[in-house]
């Protein structure tokens, strides 16, 4: 049985006449536009008289789709590339400010000086969101960066240490006879 979710021309006439890379242009052209996936999903679903392609799609074929159109997009314009990540950045911006005014909540106490743990548990993922969304922005902006390190490494063979142990005799030798006289 084939997956409903992926986009065959020979399935879908409408999309026979659009073509699979205008198709998948059209979504991640919409994507750029700053709707979300699931936007994008709802809008494939509207008639072509609307907008839309007019076929039912779910949204993880929607992600695939935008992922392969960046992929073959390697060579993005920086403008564009810049565009796309503003675009990204205000997004996790608007995500985070919610997950911080829920994290900073202070919840009152009930007539017993109790907080909720329900109200405890929603801090705390509100929290944990706040933290994935930093390391979010951190990757997006290249600020977790592997550091680079330079190392310069010797091997010492045999020979190498006849020849250290024979320097290390003249010097001692050199020293002795320096105290000598």
């Amino acid at each position: 049985m084939k997956n409903r979710a992926t986009f065959e021309p020979s399935r879908y006439s409408e999309l026979a006449e659009l073509g699979r890379a205008d198709a998948d242009l059209w979504i991640y052209s919409q994507r750029l536009k700053g709707y979300t996936i699931d936007q994008i999903t709802a809008l494939i679903a509207l008639p072509k008289t609307a907008g839309g392609l007019g076929l039912k799609i779910g949204s993880s074929t929607v992600y695939r789709r935008i992922q392969s159109e960046l992929g073959r997009r390697v060579e993005l314009s920086d403008f564009k590339r810049d565009e796309l990540r503003a675009l990204e950045l205000d997004r996790l911006d608007g995500i985070m400010l919610g997950a911080l005014e829920l994290a900073g909540k202070s919840h009152d106490p009930d007539e017993w000086g109790v907080v909720s743990p329900r109200d405890e548990k929603n801090r705390l993922v509100a929290m944990q969101t706040v933290l994935r969304i930093s390391e979010s922005r951190r990757k997006l902006l290249g600020l977790d960066a592997p550091l680079q390190v330079e190392a310069e490494v010797t091997t010492i063979d045999a020979t190498d240490a006849a020849v250290l142990d024979l320097v290390e005799a003249v010097r001692a030798a050199d020293r002795a006879a320096k105290n000598r006289g």
